[in-house]
This record gives structure tokens, C-alpha cells and sequence, in this order.
């Protein structure tokens, strides 16, 4: 068969001329001969060529012939290979000085190393930014800057598992897979729709792909947490007030003042369903119901004050804020019902007190019923007692008698509580507290005598209204006692602190102006400072073990990349695979398997690529550098590598071969030029 003549513009390289080439100097390339001869290809001959020299590259100009597109034309040095040769448009000198670097394989690879090693770090950053072992970083964070940590650092996870998995991914198909070169290009180009790539490789590579945006998504399901942290040196003053939109309302009567700190109470204690509960409970602003028939009222944070922290307040933020203030508290007294029939009793009280049955003070509910309230309005007596009946009223019924028989007694103080509230950027609520320390002597119980309540002006509608339930449907409530206290103990509150707290002092708000008279309540009574105790909350992070999880998974298989990497040394890959890797060492004759694929890069079937090994011996018996090769279609397995060579392309190794052969060099000498 007579071989394809050559087309113009095609390039011919014959191996005699690479034979005298040192690999120093791309100028040692020796002109080719002025006339040409036949090129024999088995019993057939190639017509003669005319030679045009075009700078340093040597085109042969052949008679007119019809092109036949991919027509292979013979190398000489490979006789049995086939190469696609293309014209050559733009002829350039042509360099013949090898570009391979020669690279002995490291057992440990410092890419890998940094890899795994900020992997590593970056989850120990992930950890102490969501953990409350460390309380004061997620709370110095945030939320938000917790998912931008996160987030951060996520990233750069998966970056140092693609810089790993690959690797071992290579490894592991040249050892245990089936070497297909489909398989190879697919983990190289980290794709999943590259045609005959094995189904194993797609799902491992379509669970690298999708892990990213599934980390990504899980971590953010994790924003319901929160994180504390306490505060030093705090405090601020508290006293008898409202909270800091009724500062201005309420003032010199109290009856608002009223409603809003006891509305919250009337509500939960509306559906009689629900028992009272067994321990102390906090309602509102400052209600707090105590589980010995007391309820108590406490001084709470100045308006100012709470103004002052709500600035401070990032989104999201709370403060808890503890201190030990005064409370107004009332207390049910079980001496009426010893003394329901005793007549000194009853006359010390209405008679004696008011001298006449007319102190007693009625609002009718019209149904039978009256709400009856009897208080101390003498200025200069204690006025810290009252009495309070829902009483039956008929028109042959002495009222007297009935208010004796159904009148309940009341006593209210002053002592020490502890309170507990909750700052947001926009309210102000207790949440706990306790009434549990040793009474204050008679000096802060001032504010109970010389002054006017007028109680029976003010406060008798509301009373109907909370209390008129009580008179006939809900009489048999487990929620009248607490009730009671609650409406006694938010009348006398309401109606000092409107009276008497520091909104009513007018122009000349000095907390040391003396009282007009000694047996008056001073005003650092009403209005104090307090070393207070506070604990910020923030949101952050739900620190659950799902979230660990979530945070350790790419670093975990960037570790088990690492190691697998390791395990597969002797693999005659490495780091450096890829396609200039492929084309250095590949045997020319197996390229005819993939003709055609020039440009769709697809083959009608999966194609295995054998890695060969091989430390050939000269006729001299000198041993020549090992080789690399990589033979499309080659079957058996793939060779392992030696753990104490360098590894070059096979025309890398042989060039060198010949010039050690040719220069006469020892092994040292060799070993020297090789790392050039």
C-alpha cells in the first residue's frame, strides 16, 4: 500500500537529527539535506518532496495531491506510529529543548499538607465561634456574624477538600478502578455529565458537587439560639414609677398607673380553669404575685434608666437586669374573720376611726351586690389597713352588720424584694422575683401616714369592675384571694407613686429636698440608686451536635482524602496528573484509539488507559531513567512506582539516555544533569 504523500505545509521530524541534539541549545538542530529522498513505507515508496526552508522549521512542498483530512504520516524513530499531523498556517522555529520537569514523588505533599492542616483550623474556628463554652465569643458575634463566620469559613473548607479529594480520587481509580481515561477526565474536570464515566465516580463526584450548597443551607437552620454574657459595674436608679411611656400620665392620682401594671394580672386570672400558680409569679411591669396571699408591687427602673440600656441594644439583643428595690405589698390579715362577732373589734374600726358608719364607702354593682371599701383618710394616723366586702344589699338589710360579716382585712408595707426584668429595644417586663427578706423597720413605713388617699374618689369604679366578677358567678374562685391583694396592693402602689413619686416633685427634682414634715416619707425613699446585676442576651447560634456535624463534615473527608492519598502512594500517579501529564508519556501508537474525537471528545466506549512502569536496560546494560507511560487501551493492571526514583515522559528519559551513552557520563554525572 502506498502511503499518503505529504500535503503542504506538513511538518516531517526524522529521528537521526534528534540523536545529535544536546538539550542545551535549540540552534544544534542540523539542516536538513538539500535533496530529498523517497519515504518508504513497506514495500511501497513515497514520492519525492521538494524541501522549503522556512527560517529553522522544514516544510516539504509535494505536487498537487487532493487533502484527505485526518491522514496519518509515519514519525521516523517510532515506526509503528501513527501521528495526526495538521498544516501548519503560521511555520515558527521550533524549539526541540524538552519543557517536562522531572520530579521525584514526595511522600508528603505540602499543598495536601497546608490543605488539611487549615481545614483543621478553620473548624476549630467554626467550633469556638458557636460554642457556649466559650460564652463571651458567640456573644460578642452575634448572629450575623456568626453566619458570616460560618460561612467564611465553610468556603474555605471545601476549597482545601478540592484541593485534596482529586488526588486521592486519581489514586484510587489507577488502583482499585477500572483506569478508564473517561473516569480520569471526569475527576480532573469535576464533572458528572461527561459521557461513559462510571456510575460510582458520578455520585461521588455529584455528592462533592452538591455538599457545598447543602452545608450551606443545613448550618443556617441553626439561628435559634442565644447567646449571654454578664455585665460588669452596672447600675442605675429605680423608685415608684410606671413604665417609660406612662411617665407623664397617671401623675398626682394614679388610676392609669393602676390599670397598666395590674391589666396584665386581670387577664391571667380571667378563665378560672386555670389555677393560680403555687410559686411566686411575675405579671406585667412590675406585678408579682406572691404564694402567701401577697401580692407585691416593685420599685422598677427609672424611665431614664431604661432608655439609657434600650440605646445600648443591638437588633435582636436583650438585658435581664436583677436588683434588690422596695416593694408595696399587700397582705390578706385573717383578724377579721377571728373577730366577725366581736364588737370592740368592729367599733375600733368604724366607729371609733371614723365616727360614723358613713366611712364606709359603697359602689353598687346592681345585682343585689356593693362593692364596700373602708380605709384610714386621717392624716397624721397610719393609713396602711383596709377592709374590703362584696357585700348583699336589700333594702331591710342592715349594711353595717352585713359589711361586719363579710369584710375582709387588708395591711400593706413596704420591704425589700428582688426583681428580676427583661429590657428589649421596645418593652420593659419582670420576669421573676421574690419577697423573702427581714421587714424594714417603722422609718419606711413613713409614707403611709400624713397623706391623703382618697381612695373612695378615685379607685371605687375600677374596684367594681375588677372585683363585681367576684360578687355572684365567680364566688367560689380559687383566684379571689390573689384578686384581692392584687387590686389592694396596685391601689395604694398606684396612688403613692402618683402622689408621691419623683414625676410629682415638680420643678426642683433634688432627691435630698427634706420633707415638710418628720413623720413624711423622705424622697430617696421613692427614688434610689441600686448597684444592679445584668446580663446581656444576644442571638446567636443553636450550638446542637447537628450543627457540630454539620461543621465537621469536610473536614473529615478532607482528612480521610488525605490519608487514602497516602495509603495509594506507590500509585503511579500524582498531584501533577493531568494533560500535559498524559501527553508526555503516552505511547503515540495507541493514540489511533481516540481518531475523531478531536473536537467532541467523546468515544463510542469507555476506554482504559494503562499506567506502565518501566526501568528499561540499554545494550551497553546500563540501566536508563524509568519511565511513565500511559497506553490508551492497554490491558493488565497498572504498575506501582518505586519509592526512590524520578519519573519522566519516556522521550524525556530516552533523550537523556542517549546523551549520557553518547557523553560518556558516570551515574553522579547523570543524576546531576537530570536535575537541571
Amino acid at each position: 500500500m502506498v502511503a499518503e504523500p505529504l500535503r503542504p505545509g506538513m511538518l516531517m521530524l526524522h529521528d537521526e537529527s534528534l540523536d545529535s541534539l544536546e538539550p542545551s541549545s535549540a540552534h544544534d538542530i542540523p539542516p536538513p539535506a538539500k535533496d530529498t529522498t523517497a519515504i518508504t513505507s513497506g514495500a511501497e515508496t513515497l514520492p519525492a518532496a521538494s524541501p522549503i526552508d522556512s527560517g529553522n522549521t522544514t516544510v516539504l512542498h509535494d505536487a498537487p495531491a487532493t487533502p484527505q483530512p485526518d491522514s496519518p504520516s509515519l514519525i521516523s524513530g517510532h515506526p509503528s506510529s501513527l501521528v495526526d499531523t495538521r498544516t501548519l498556517k503560521d511555520a515558527r522555529p521550533l524549539s526541540l529543548r524538552p519543557l517536562g520537569e522531572a520530579r521525584r514523588k514526595k511522600h508528603l505533599d505540602w499543598l495536601d499538607i497546608v490543605s488539611v492542616a487549615v481545614a483543621i483550623l478553620c473548624l476549630l474556628i467554626s467550633i469556638i465561634a458557636v460554642s457556649p463554652r466559650w460564652p463571651t465569643i458567640p456573644w460578642r458575634l452575634g448572629l450575623k456574624r456568626q453566619l458570616q463566620v460560618l460561612g467564611l469559613v465553610l468556603s474555605i473548607m471545601n476549597q482545601c477538600l478540592r484541593v485534596v479529594a482529586p488526588k486521592a480520587f486519581l489514586m484510587t481509580e489507577a488502583k482499585v478502578g477500572n483506569s478508564y481515561l473517561q473516569n480520569y477526565d471526569a475527576i480532573l474536570r469535576n464533572s458528572i455529565f461527561l459521557s461513559h464515566t462510571g456510575f460510582v465516580w458520578r455520585a461521588i463526584l455529584l455528592a462533592l458537587i452538591a455538599l457545598p450548597t447543602g452545608l450551606s443551607v443545613a448550618y443556617k437552620e441553626f439561628i435559634e439560639g442565644s447567646g449571654s454574657l454578664d455585665l460588669l459595674d452596672t447600675g442605675g436608679y429605680y423608685g415608684m414609677t410606671g413604665p417609660g411611656g406612662l411617665s407623664g400620665v397617671g401623675q398626682h392620682i394614679g388610676v392609669s398607673l393602676m390599670v397598666n401594671a395590674s391589666l396584665p394580672f386581670i387577664l391571667a386570672s380571667s378563665n378560672d380553669s386555670v389555677p393560680p400558680p403555687s410559686t411566686d409569679h411575675a405579671y406585667g411591669f412590675n406585678t408579682l404575685l406572691l404564694s402567701d396571699n401577697r401580692t407585691a408591687f416593685l420599685d422598677a427602673p427609672m424611665p431614664d434608666y431604661v432608655s439609657s440600656i434600650q440605646k445600648n441594644l443591638s437588633a435582636g439583643e436583650t438585658w435581664t437586669v436583677e436588683a434588690m428595690v422596695t416593694a408595696t405589698i399587700a397582705k390578706y390579715n385573717d383578724t377579721a374573720e377571728r373577730h366577725r362577732n366581736d364588737t370592740f373589734f368592729w367599733d375600733y374600726y368604724i366607729n371609733e376611726q371614723y365616727r360614723g358608719t358613713g366611712s364606709i364607702f359603697k359602689a353598687d354593682l346592681y345585682n343585689q351586690h356593693e362593692v364596700d371599701l373602708l380605709v384610714n383618710n386621717f392624716q397624721d394616723q397610719n393609713a396602711s389597713w383596709c377592709f374590703l366586702a362584696l357585700a348583699y344589699t336589700d333594702t331591710y338589710i342592715n349594711r353595717t352588720a352585713e359589711f361586719q360579716a363579710t369584710a375582709l382585712q387588708f395591711n400593706v408595707r413596704r420591704d425589700l424584694c428582688r426583681g428580676t426584668w427583661l429590657i428589649s429595644n421596645d418593652s420593659i417586663q419582670l420576669t421573676d422575683g421574690a419577697c423573702d427578706e427581714a421587714p424594714l423597720d417603722d422609718n419606711a413605713q413613713k409614707m403611709f401616714t400624713n397623706t391623703t388617699l382618697t381612695f373612695a374618689t378615685y379607685y371605687l369604679p375600677l374596684l367594681s369592675e375588677y372585683l363585681g366578677p367576684f360578687a355572684m358567678s365567680r364566688n367560689e374562685s380559687q383566684w379571689l384571694f390573689p384578686t384581692l391583694t392584687t387590686v389592694v396592693g396596685g391601689m395604694y402602689w398606684s396612688r403613692m407613686t402618683g402622689a408621691n413619686g419623683y414625676y410629682s416633685w415638680g420643678p426642683d427634682p433634688s432627691v435630698d429636698v427634706p420633707p415638710s414634715n418628720a413623720n413624711k416619707s423622705k424622697r430617696s425613699d421613692v427614688y434610689y440608686y441600686v448597684p444592679d446585676h445584668i446580663r446581656s442576651t444576644r442571638p446567636t447560634m443553636h450550638a446542637t451536635w447537628v450543627l457540630y456535624f454539620v461543621l465537621t463534615v469536610q473536614p473529615f473527608l478532607t482528612v480521610a482524602a488525605f490519608v487514602a492519598a497516602l495509603s495509594y502512594y506507590q500509585a503511579p500517579l500524582d498531584s501533577g496528573f493531568g494533560m500535559i501529564a498524559i501527553l508526555a508519556g503516552v505511547r503515540l501508537e495507541t493514540l489511533k484509539l481516540l481518531w475523531g474525537a478531536s473536537m467532541s471528545g467523546k468515544t463510542s466506549g469507555p476506554v482504559r488507559m494503562k499506567i506502565a512502569v518501566d526501568d528499561p536496560v540499554t545494550t551497553t546494560g546500563k540501566s536508563a531513567p524509568p519511565q511513565i507511560e500511559y497506553i490508551i487501551g492497554g490491558e493488565g493492571e497498572n504498575e506501582s512506582l518505586s519509592h526512590a526514583l524520578r519519573y519522566r515522559d519516556p522521550y524525556f528519559a530516552n533523550k537523556l539516555h542517549r546523551m549520557q551513552n553518547r557523553l560518556g557520563r558516570s551515574g553522579t554525572q547523570y543524576e546531576m544533569l537530570s536535575r537541571r
